[in-house]
């Protein structure tokens, strides 16, 4: 897609509910809510990633 149109997307661009939209590197990039729901996801996945390298 050229910059110009997905500038033009992004602006008519409606997240569903509860998300958020950024354009980041010509990339449109959702992310979840600020809800204890969607921290307790991050926190469920984050937890699951070993720690040490």
């Amino acid at each position: 897609m050229h910059d110009r149109a997905l500038d033009e997307y992004f602006a008519e661009f409606e997240p569903p509910e509860d998300l958020r939209a950024e354009l980041l590197r010509r990339e449109i990039l959702l992310t979840g809510g600020t809800d204890i729901v969607h921290h307790r996801i991050v926190s469920d996945v984050t937890d699951q990633i070993p720690h040490d390298r």
